[in-house]
């Protein structure tokens, strides 16, 4: 991700920790994490096709 993403990640959590009640924090950053990895296997498997559509 490099380190815009990296900052972005670390950044997310920062926020998740302080802005999050108690209770709630536990299940926000889980689903903060299911998300990013849908995030990055959605750009994986879209940019396949995409590769070989601009290579033609």
């Amino acid at each position: 991700e490099g380190l815009i993403g990296g900052g972005a990640y670390v950044n997310t959590f920062y926020k998740i920790s302080i802005e999050i009640p108690e209770p709630d924090r536990e299940f926000s950053m889980g689903v903060a994490s299911v998300g990013d990895s849908f995030g990055i296997t959605f750009a994986g498997l879209l940019a396949i096709p995409l590769h070989n559509a601009i290579c033609q």
